[in-house]
């Protein structure tokens, strides 16, 4: 895990991939909470109309990949640390999480967006 084999030198790595995962868990939070706060202020009944839902999604499993990602790149860098070896799928679990978290983000928001100034 370790560029080069040196010790220690995932490290910094792991904090900037551990604050990009807070920024995309708290940008997607948040314009969840106020798309969904601000329909009590727009409608009568409260409710988001129906094409808010696919982007709103989109958003969610952007929380849920991100928070799976930052505690599976933790639990394997603690692992690497105390001797297991990084395996392949660990690689592609890490891999497939972080990005399926980055797509999911960008297509959500691209799709709120579209939704949103029709």
């Amino acid at each position: 895990m370790d560029p080069k084999g040196v010790v220690g030198s995932f490290e910094p790595f792991l904090a900037r991939y551990l604050r990009l995962s807070e920024a995309i868990v708290g940008l997607s939070a948040g314009s969840i909470v106020l798309l969904i706060g601000s329909s009590v202020f727009h409608s009568q009944s409260g409710h988001l109309p129906w094409f808010y839902a696919s982007p709103l999604f989109l958003l969610a499993f952007c929380i849920l990949y991100a928070t799976l990602f930052s505690s599976w790149i933790a639990f394997q860098y603690e692992g690497y640390r105390h001797g297991d070896k990084y395996k392949k799928y660990g690689y592609a679990i890490t891999e497939s999480l972080g990005f399926s978290s980055l797509v999911c983000f960008v297509f959500g928001y691209m799709w709120l967006i579209a939704a949103v100034t029709r």
